[in-house]
């Protein structure tokens, strides 16, 4: 069977390209970094090369700013350590839409001393900005009967719809933080290579990333920490003194070429303009020929600006009623087609997603939704037999025949 991958935002293929460096490092570049032999060095100035491609993909100012890890979850966590490890009780922000990678982490610090608050979203998936900014103009340092607020939390793009947060909302949230005496993370893992993170980087002090979202290798991401920021005497890992002491452990040099590589080809990607246009198009045209083929299907967060290749779409509620959501993905996946109905790590929960029920979906509509996301190596060829896979499929577990659709091409 000839698979249809629809499923890149949870993970990536492995780009021909990143395979050859990470292949050649791990046959050739063995030497440990902090040895001061020429096999080690040799390492260290192929960690350096990475550092510096990290740094053009994020737009950051200097390699000092980018710290190695293991993932998206360490990065994650590493940031939350650094706003809040050596701070008094307080709260942190976050919207009701974050990925369980910031949940969890924020949720364990809140069991010591520090409070939790979720800022909800509006039906299209938007951050209620006018929420934070009144949380963080009530929770400023001077007001010593609030809690301080140390730390905002947010997700760049949401992984299950795609949602944008603005860069003016970002820079209101970064102008009412620095006021509040608050740090801005970001859950950036699904921009790379969509976007550019630099319209984005001046307005936050933490940005979490992840190799394998944009083309590169499982274990291994970064995290942006701004210049100037201070830091705990300990890092999340402690041990040794790698990364500056901010990240102890060996550094893991194959992934670490591998993600430079993926860095390096992500940006080619997106100085590309037509091949930026064409993922976008891609992503229309499986919306459009869904809506054609199948009646009752809607587009999830439609109204707000989106990631590129990211698409969730759902049955309206009564038609959902008829549909299992279960049986919907095993029949997708017995015909080839790869897609999600959410976050991959939440995959095998059987549940609603928590976003699209906060976004005020039904719970029966958000169980048979479906998460198309497609990337750079998706074919137009992919997508019209996604559209007719998904149609037959949804056509026969609610006993129509699909809509005619005399637009495809």
């Amino acid at each position: 069977m000839n698979e249809l991958y629809f499923d890149n935002n949870a993970t990536t293929p492995l780009d021909g390209v990143v395979l050859e460096a990470l292949q050649g490092a791990l046959a050739e570049n063995y030497g440990n970094p902090s040895s001061r032999h020429p096999l080690g060095e040799k390492a260290l100035a192929a960690v350096d090369r990475a550092r510096r491609s990290l740094v053009q993909l994020v737009g950051a100012n200097s390699p000092r700013e980018i710290v190695f890890t293991s993932g998206g979850t360490e990065s994650i966590h590493t940031a939350a350590h650094i706003a809040l490890a050596e701070k008094p009780n307080g709260s942190v922000l976050m919207s009701s839409v974050e990925h369980a990678a910031v949940q969890r982490p924020l949720e364990a610090w809140s069991g010591r001393g520090m409070s939790l608050e979720r800022i909800g979203v509006d039906e299209a998936g938007r951050l209620a900005l006018d929420e934070v900014l009144v949380a963080l103009a009530k929770n400023t340092l001077g007001q010593t009967q609030s809690r301080p607020i140390h730390l905002v939390s947010l997700l760049l793009a949401n992984n299950e719809t795609g949602v944008l947060l603005p860069v003016d909302d970002l820079e209101a949230i970064a102008n009412g933080a620095r006021q509040a005496g608050a740090l801005v993370h970001l859950d950036a893992v699904q921009v790379p290579g969509k976007l550019p993170l630099q319209d984005w980087v001046d307005h936050a002090d933490l940005i979490s990333l992840s190799a394998h979202k944009f083309h590169g290798p499982k274990g291994v991401g970064a995290l942006y920490v701004r210049s100037g920021l201070p830091t705990p005497a300990a890092g999340f890992l402690t041990g040794g003194p790698q990364e500056e002491e901010r990240r102890a452990g060996t550094l893991n040099v194959p992934g670490i070429v591998g993600m430079g590589v993926a860095a390096d080809r992500a940006l080619e990607h997106l100085a590309d303009v037509p091949a930026r246009v064409r993922l976008r198009e891609l992503r229309d045209r499986l919306e459009t020929g869904l809506l054609a083929r199948i009646p009752g299907l809607r587009i999830h967060a439609s109204g707000a600006e989106r990631l590129p290749n990211t698409s969730n779409v759902g049955l309206t509620e009564a038609d959902a009623k008829g549909v299992d959501g279960e049986l919907l993905h095993l029949s997708l996946a017995a015909e080839g087609l790869c897609v999600s109905g959410g976050s991959a790590c939440s995959a095998h929960t059987q549940k609603p997603s928590d976003v699209l029920l906060a976004m005020g979906i039904p719970e029966d509509e958000a169980r048979a939704s479906l998460r198309f996301s497609l990337s750079r190596m998706t074919r137009p060829e992919e997508v019209d037999r996604a559209v007719e896979i998904t149609a037959r499929t949804i056509s026969g577990l609610m006993g129509f025949s699909p809509t005619a659709d005399s637009n495809r091409s």
